[in-house]
């Protein structure tokens, strides 16, 4: 089943991380922006699919016998590494910290342009950028990563609580928009499920391309 949760901005968060860690897709919080909901229905929808795929494939292959761990088509654990792209020192040590603790191999990068030379040069599986920055902004590493890597997973964040601002990075293929302030177990679940969809789609990829 695929879930979204709406909810007032005054709610409390923890019922928010929890119907997350329940399962569900995401929450937005109202008013809510009717192109933002429709682009959150088509991607709870998409993983809703992606998970149904995966399952019924690993089944098939749990009714072979002797099947060897290495059969093509089994989940692979996703790699974790995270670029992180902030222009600020203090929320970039911030964001390090958390995603080093939380088990990521952590990169870094002070702007758009800079970060496009670390993800070239090192192909972290996740990126978390911030949206308004010198040089180059978020929204612009944003297209080029994607040109680059179609099954980038990137996260995008910034003060501004913009609606047109989330809807640009979610239609250029982010997958999600947090707005700052954060909750940083809501950055966490984020990113895994990021992470997630990243290893699904690449799963998909190869199997069709096996034919």
């Amino acid at each position: 089943m695929a879930v979204i949760v709406l909810t007032d901005p005054a709610a409390n968060w923890k019922n928010a991380i929890e119907s997350l860690r329940l399962g569900a897709h995401a929450f937005l919080m109202k008013p809510i922006n009717v192109d933002e909901l429709l682009i959150t229905v088509e991607r709870a929808l998409e993983r809703r699919q992606l998970l149904i795929e995966r399952r019924e494939r690993q089944q098939a292959y749990e009714q072979l016998e002797d099947i060897d761990r290495t059969t093509p088509g089994r989940a692979n654990m996703p790699q974790r590494d995270v670029l992180i792209v902030e222009n600020h020192p203090e929320v970039r040590d911030v964001f390090h910290q958390i995603f080093l603790a939380a088990g990521y191999k952590c990169l870094a990068a002070n702007d758009g342009r800079q970060g496009l030379e670390v993800f070239r040069g090192s192909r972290p599986s996740l990126i978390v950028t911030n949206l308004i920055m010198p040089v180059m902004s978020g929204l612009e590493l944003l297209k080029q990563v994607r040109q680059e890597d179609r099954d980038a997973a990137i996260i995008a964040v910034s003060v501004v609580a913009s609606a047109k601002a989330a809807i640009a990075c979610l239609k250029l293929g982010a997958y999600a928009f947090l707005r700052k302030p954060m909750d940083m177990d809501v950055l966490l679940i984020t990113a895994e499920r990021a992470l997630e969809r990243r290893q699904l789609l690449i799963e998909r990829r190869q199997r069709h391309e096996r034919g």
